[in-house]
């Protein structure tokens, strides 16, 4: 398996014909306060299956601090690779009321049958209005 892309964003979905739609992707959020509840974003990876990984696939999702530790609860789930699959598969993962501790950078982590694949960091920024 490898993975094609990988984002954090304000919104994705797939269109009717299975094209992907991602808008505002992103790495930093700006908060006035903490803890600061962030009211929802995405996390999208664009998967390719080899033909001999057809079947059923284990993935997590995490959202983890500086030092490792879950945010939130993984986010788990199965995806079904058909067979002679040529394709992209597409992951989209909403995330929403997300509590931020503390300014700082946070990982997203993605897991595919207990493997590391991929991880994105977005940074949580105080920023004080003038």
């Amino acid at each position: 398996m490898e993975v094609k892309y990988s984002h954090i964003c304000d919104y994705a979905t797939n269109d009717a014909a299975g094209k992907l739609i991602v808008m505002g992707v992103f790495d930093n959020i700006n908060a006035q306060s903490f803890p600061y509840t962030h009211p929802s974003f995405f996390y999208v990876a664009g998967l390719k299956f080899r033909p001999s990984e057809s079947g059923n696939h284990k993935f997590a999702v995490m959202l983890l601090d500086y030092d490792g530790r879950k945010i939130i609860p993984p986010l788990e789930g199965e995806i079904n690779v058909p067979d002679g699959n040529k394709g992209t598969i597409n992951l989209i993962l909403n995330f929403g009321g997300v509590v931020f501790p503390k300014p700082s950078t946070y990982t997203i982590d993605l897991l595919v049958d207990g493997q590391s694949h991929a991880s994105d960091t977005v940074n949580l920024i105080h920023y004080k209005r003038k």
